[in-house]
């Protein structure tokens, strides 16, 4: 497995489990989605040009962000917060991502961070 497949598996693994515990299937299944995609698409024969399978990842993230987008109403404050802190963090890690070398040990760690965030941010929003 790649540092990314290991990184989607042990940050959104739990987080779906823990999300389905907190009775919010919405978010365990959006999870869920987002880890398989990211085990396709982090995949070690991988090329850096662009596929279906990226197409694929991003409506699962479009999917998770809509997720966490009707949750925020129903969370406390504190998880509104922490989950703001954490969608800001994510937008940030992204951009810092993309600017450097594609699958170099900085990238990765960088979109490891992303995933950690992603997935911390959603249980944010699940616990009650």
């Amino acid at each position: 497995m790649t540092p990314l497949q290991v990184s989607s598996v042990a940050c959104f693994a739990p987080a779906a489990v823990l999300c389905m515990w907190c009775s919010a299937p919405c978010a365990g299944c959006a999870l869920t989605v987002n880890c398989v995609t990211s085990l396709i698409v982090h995949r070690p024969a991988r090329g850096a040009a662009r596929d279906a399978t990226d197409t694929a990842d991003l409506l699962a993230i479009a999917l998770w962000v809509v997720c966490n987008l009707s949750m925020v109403p129903g969370a406390h404050g504190a998880g509104q917060a922490a989950a703001c802190v954490l969608a800001v963090a994510c937008v940030v890690l992204n951009h810092a991502r993309l600017q450097l070398r594609w699958r170099s040990r900085g990238r990765n760690a960088v979109h490891a961070a992303l995933h950690a965030c992603g997935a911390l941010g959603t249980v944010c929003l699940c616990a009650r």
